[in-house]
């Protein structure tokens, strides 16, 4: 009689919120990646607009699990607030602690200028949690930062434009530009793009939520040099 193949599958969270992903029978191994929420960009004019940065991304391949083991999951949420994390940090954690975790890129900050604004900042890999860490982009006034990406930094968006983030899919990952064309889409991209500087507005630009994959089965994992799994 032919040995059962291991399953196969993955688990994708965009939404922001907390999860409990219970592995399924016969899975031993997991492989496990969150991005983090992208900071808001700002309106100001004279200053061309202040950007948010890019989330951080961190994952990590080969976790061992058992069976009916419950995994938690974090997914941020975008808005990160300028002097700290807000709720923007994406993580997973099992009975053994922590597996991984992503910082969210920060908001644009006030000055000790009324009405200027600094960029936000990118989310550090230095204080994420996992075996591949990357640190989001920062923001770059007009453009918002771009998240990091399973291979480090994505591609930086047009200027005008929220920044680029991470697209998962059941087949693999991608980068994700802001759709439109300059100062149209000034959101954040998919998961951890951060918000536009909005020279030519008068609202807060929005980042883009983190997200949260867990993929499994034989010979899956996350590349450093390919954006399949």
């Amino acid at each position: 009689m032919a040995a059962t193949a291991p399953p196969r599958g993955q688990r994708i969270y965009t939404s922001p919120g907390t999860y409990y992903f219970t592995v399924p029978a016969g899975v031993y191994r997991i492989c496990c990646a969150v991005v983090g929420a992208g900071g808001d960009g700002s309106q100001y004019p004279s200053t061309g607009g202040a950007a948010g940065g890019g989330g951080a991304c961190a994952w990590t391949n080969n976790v061992s699990v058992t069976p009916g083991q419950s995994i938690g999951i974090a997914v941020g949420a975008g808005n990160p607030n300028s002097g700290s994390d807000g709720d923007g940090v994406s993580a997973m954690s099992g009975p053994g602690g922590q597996i991984v975790l992503a910082r969210p890129g920060r908001a644009f900050q006030l000055t000790s200028s009324p009405g200027y604004y600094n960029n936000g900042v990118g989310g550090s890999a230095a204080t994420s949690v996992g075996a591949n860490k990357f640190s989001g982009a920062n923001g770059n006034f007009n453009q918002g930062g771009s998240a990091a990406g399973l291979n480090g930094t994505l591609p930086a968006p047009f200027a005008g434009r929220g920044g680029t983030g991470v697209n998962f899919s059941n087949t693999g990952w991608s980068a994700k530009q802001a759709a439109g064309s300059t100062f149209t889409q000034l959101y954040g991209a998919a998961a951890g793009g951060g918000g536009a500087g909005n020279a030519s507005g008068s609202s807060v630009t929005m980042g883009a939520d983190g997200a949260a994959i867990i993929i499994w089965g034989p010979g899956r994992g996350f590349s450093l040099a390919s954006n399949d799994y």
